[in-house]
């Protein structure tokens, strides 16, 4: 988990010193809040839930719109995670900056960070503009030793930013409808368990579809069922969430005629092709996704039957010579 590297007595040494001057409206600093979520990091904490937390640390609500203090914070999406900056104006002129800072929960990163290093900031008033008049009345004597210019508190260090290239686990149910594989649309399911690096992922993948009763020549009815394993190499638009895929898939068919003699019988089953898909995250670690499949048989498989009890066997349904599927699901990355 990433979190400040500020150290702790620091921390409440100067919420210490903002409490004790509380007594004093002219010690409470304000500013200014210009805070924004761009794209890709809708989901994260809006501004209402930032505002709160730091009048939650402070004990008071530091933002008005009549400050001199402005407040500039950015969140936006970077790879799997999110980015975040922090600046602080005063009289227009930056006087502090925090950021970039990467983490892949982006909760954490505002709550966490930018409006800890707020907390931070608002706890200290605002340094005495260089040439300001002196308030009309009597000037007072000089100080013949003037107390030292108090010293800001220290920036929070950059947490080690997240590896934008390091491989995560992934792990994929789906189900939805194939076609070509049988006399009839059946439902398939899939099991889906890979490595995804920021464009790039291979996986292995289990299927396997329920065996529906179809109707092959001379209304003879049928049923087929598809057990296979696949392996595919994809490639990944990380900005668009689509893929592309290499897909090849080996395994078992079985099918036959109920009426006939010889039952159910198996047969190599071999398609090769592509997949195309849409995963769209909606945390860091899960996503959902939809794709669709076209696949080549490599071993087309026929099935004998009896038109009528009695009559010969003879093929009554051949597989076609391209099969897809279309599936939705859920993804999980560790």
């Amino acid at each position: 988990m990433l979190r400040s590297t500020l150290p702790a007595a620091a921390l409440l040494l100067v919420i210490a010193d903002a409490s004790s001057a509380g007594a004093e409206p002219a010690h409470q600093p304000t500013a200014r809040l210009d805070y924004q979520r761009n794209k890709g990091a809708e989901q994260c904490p809006g501004e209402g839930e930032l505002r709160a937390y730091v009048a939650a640390r402070l004990g008071r609500d530091p933002f008005t719109a009549e400050s001199s203090r402005r407040i500039v914070s950015t969140v936006a999406r970077k790879g799997r995670g999110f980015v975040g900056t922090m600046d602080l104006f005063e009289n227009g002129e930056k006087s502090w900056s925090q950021g970039p800072i990467e983490d892949p929960d982006c909760a954490r990163l505002v709550d966490e960070i930018l409006a800890l290093a707020m907390v931070i900031n608002l706890s200290e008033p605002p340094a005495a503009s260089p040439g300001a008049p002196s308030p009309p009345g009597n000037t007072p004597a000089p100080s013949p030793s003037p107390p030292p210019a108090e010293k800001p508190a220290p920036p929070i260090e950059k947490p080690a930013a997240i590896d934008p290239d390091a491989a995560r686990l992934r792990l994929a149910f789906g189900s939805g409808v194939e076609l070509g594989d049988g006399p009839t649309p059946s439902p398939v399911f899939s099991l889906n368990v890979g490595v995804r690096w920021p464009i790039v992922s291979v996986a292995l993948e289990a299927r396997t579809d329920l065996p529906l009763t179809g109707t092959g020549a001379d209304g003879v009815q049928l049923q087929t069922h598809v057990v296979a394993g696949a392996v595919m190499m994809c490639l990944h638009a990380s900005a668009l969430y689509l893929y592309g895929c290499g897909m090849f898939a080996a395994g078992v068919q079985r099918g036959g005629d109920p009426r006939s003699p010889m039952g159910y019988g198996s047969t190599a089953y071999a398609v090769a092709g592509g997949r195309g898909g849409l995963e769209i995250p909606f945390t860091p670690r899960f996503a959902v996704q939809l794709t669709g499949d076209l696949l080549a048989a490599l071993n087309p498989i026929a099935i004998r039957g009896q038109p009528n009890a009695g009559a010969p066997l003879r093929e009554v349904w051949r597989s076609a010579p391209a099969a897809g599927a279309v599936q939705g699901g859920l993804v999980a990355f560790f």
